[in-house]
């Protein structure tokens, strides 16, 4: 869902005529990211230690994809506007940011050096 986002950023342009809007969709799509990336860092050990490590990491790993499939299911019925394609490019970056961030720490529970070659890959994936 990532990928086709971020792809679709010349056709949104082209139909609401902002060339700005492009850069305002990859700010919604990534900035997510980050903020994911630092509340797992800090809220892990409560999550892990209230629900326990293998159900949290099956609810951000495998029912997050559920979650972006929904999303993107709802992107087709958002009404063609600006602010929508923004708040779906929001709630896509939110979703992708957490799966990606827990697959990320889940290579390096199993060995380390696997956090390269995931990062690696994941950028490939959205080629």
């Amino acid at each position: 869902a990532v990928a086709v986002y971020a792809s679709l950023g010349a056709f949104y342009v082209e139909r609401f005529g902002s060339p700005a809007l492009f850069a305002a969709m990859q700010l919604c799509l990534y900035s997510p990211f980050a903020v994911i990336g630092f509340c797992q860092e800090k809220a892990d050990a409560f999550f892990d230690q209230t629900f326990g490590t293998r159900d949290t990491y099956y609810v951000r790993v495998t029912l997050m994809h559920l979650v972006i499939s929904v999303v993107a299911t709802a992107w087709m019925f958002v009404p063609l506007s600006s602010h929508g394609v923004l708040v779906i490019g929001a709630c896509i970056g939110t979703v992708a940011g957490a799966s990606n961030s827990s697959a990320r720490q889940l290579a390096a529970a199993m060995d380390p050096k696997l956090t390269i070659f995931a990062t690696v890959w994941e950028q490939l994936a959205y080629l």
